[in-house]
């Protein structure tokens, strides 16, 4: 992600009055975008009238161009002494391009970096050959892989070389992109999904909580030369989009603490990546659970554990579901039970009969452990009946507290592990429903350093391992 470390100052105008222009600052804070207006934007750009405008157009003192989307009214103060100050937030902004219109607000590609990609990429830009004499000659090279291929997004790995140079010295780094390729121009409101559902897939398979780092808009754009028009290629940052934000990991990637890697997949990377966004749209309130808690050091220790159930809770409930009777077995025993009741009495009861055909945690967990089957969970250190009774048990106490539940409930030194094993489970119905082969997700699991070592530290205050 670009780094903004000062204030930026420029003048800014609506799309439609060029010609009223209003000094403000603009800041990006943890890509949060606040533009502070000495003033106010012309026309019905009053709190009283408007609350929201589509594009808002700055020019920097530098001279760079910006372009502010789908601005919203923050606050607004009034002076006696000089002219109101007026803040407004800002969904993205586009750096080096004005936009007119929404329609201008489009991309040929978005080239993506995320954190910890190149680890996951596994693929070094540097190409060694011999040549006829046995020397060894060293190249830079560009590595491609496509991912996705469909009618409505194509999903490229490009693996550049960098060249830096400093004191004299050259050095050079590889930097790996996402590129997202529409079949024709979109609005980059429709790549948004897109780029959140395969950081989901970055963080299940790194074990590593992944940021977005940088967002480049290749756009085509027109220059005016003299009397010609030229069309160039650039790519512009986009700043400020709400999945850049969340927190920074700061334990170092290593390649055998991944779950998998991209030559882990080998030729099943494609079917794997489109089962996933075949599937991932489905899943996003559980998959936006799994992402922005797994592998975070800075949540509650509660929080962590309660959104690591949920996360298994909602995945059931989208991918498996199910219900205690079907529901029309259902709703008729509902009506037999309501109308044994006097008058006053059944539209209450009927209210708490709404979603009493729902499967409980305990059934749910059950499902998933079975989904999982024995090849996999024999490498839980824990029997099953143990985990999902103190999983519910631990659910239970912290969110329908009663005192019947305090003498049931985990101590708090088991909320880590019961938690990860949570979190487990879910990352191996994740692999299998997404096309992956028991066998592969096996063999994947039983390589991985990361499920013997970091997740189990808590294991040695476990003393339920038998029971």
């Amino acid at each position: 992600m670009r780094e903004v470390t000062s204030p930026i100052e420029g003048e800014w105008i609506l799309p439609l009055h060029p010609e009223e222009k209003v000094p403000g600052v603009l800041r990006i804070e943890d890509s949060a975008i606040h533009l502070t207006l000495i003033g106010t934007l012309p026309r019905h750009w009053e709190p009283a009238y408007a609350i929201t405008a589509e594009l808002i157009l700055g020019v920097t003192v530098t001279g760079v161009r910006i372009t502010l989307l789908r601005c919203s009214f923050s606050r607004s103060r009034g002076s006696f002494h000089g002219p109101a100050v007026t803040t407004l937030r800002a969904s993205a902004a586009i750096w080096g391009v004005h936009c007119p219109t929404l329609d201008d607000v489009t991309a040929e590609e978005l080239w993506v970096h995320y954190t910890g990609l190149e680890t996951w990429v596994d693929q070094s830009p540097v190409s060694y050959r011999k040549t006829e004499q046995g020397e060894l000659l060293r190249s830079l090279v560009e590595f491609k892989q496509v991912l996705l291929s469909s009618e409505l997004m194509s999903i490229e790995i490009l693996v550049q070389t960098v060249v830096s140079s400093a004191e004299n010295r050259f050095s050079a780094h590889e930097r790996a992109y996402v590129v997202f390729r529409p079949p024709k121009a979109y609005p980059l409101d429709r790549f948004f999904d897109w780029i959140r559902l395969f950081r989901a897939l970055l963080v299940l398979a790194t074990s590593y909580q992944v940021r977005v780092d940088e967002v480049l808009a290749q756009c085509d754009i027109e220059y005016a030369t003299g009397t010609h028009t030229r069309k160039v290629r650039e790519a512009l940052p986009v700043l400020g989009l709400t999945f850049q934000s969340g927190p920074t990991e700061s334990r170092p990637l290593y390649p055998h603490k991944l779950l998998f890697s991209l030559p882990d997949l080998g030729e099943e990377a494609q079917a794997f990546v489109a089962g996933w966004y075949a599937k991932a749209k489905s899943w996003e309130p559980a998959l936006t659970l799994y992402a922005f808690t797994a592998y975070r050091d800075d949540l509650v220790l509660e929080e962590r554990f309660l959104n690591s159930v949920r996360a298994c809770e909602t995945l059931h409930r989208l991918e498996i579901g199910g219900s205690e009777l079907s529901p029309s077995r259902h709703g008729e025993r509902v009506e037999e039970i309501v109308a044994s009741l006097p008058a006053q009495h059944k539209r209450w009861l009927r209210g708490k009969l709404c979603f009493s055909n729902e499967l409980s945690l305990r059934r749910r967990m059950k499902d998933l452990w079975a989904e999982c089957g024995p090849g996999l969970t024999r490498l839980l250190p824990v029997q099953r009946s143990s985990f999902i009774s103190r999983a519910v048990a631990g659910r239970n106490y912290l969110t329908h507290f009663s005192q019947e539940s305090i003498s049931a409930a985990p101590e708090m030194s088991e909320l880590p592990s019961l938690g990860r094993w949570c979190l487990i489970i879910l990352e191996f119905v994740l692999l299998l429903r997404c096309g992956l082969s028991r066998s592969k997700v096996e063999d994947l699991a039983r390589r991985n350093r990361e499920l013997y070592e970091d997740r189990y530290l808590e294991t040695r205050n476990i003393t339920y391992r038998n029971v």
